[in-house]
């Protein structure tokens, strides 16, 4: 129940993050790494695990390179 938790803790925050960085104009990762400094001086510490690291980062990673893969790229491998 944890890692579930913590996990919705940190879809709020990038959930959160995207409308701010837009509100205030700054990039992206640039207030994600600002919500990351400013969430380990509140003392909030998370410890994952690696097949957590697989099961929740991985997979979107590799959808979202498929999507966005050329189609003329992969018609030239027949």
């Amino acid at each position: 129940m944890h890692m579930t938790s913590v996990v919705l803790l940190l879809l709020l925050i990038t959930a959160v993050a995207g409308p701010a960085a837009r509100l205030l104009r700054l990039p992206l990762p640039l207030l994600l790494i600002a919500c990351g400094i400013v969430a380990s001086l509140l003392g909030f510490h998370i410890d994952f695990e690696p097949e957590t690291f697989l099961l929740l980062f991985i997979p979107p990673l590799l959808f979202s390179d498929a999507y966005l893969m050329p189609l003329h790229n992969f018609r030239e491998l027949r």
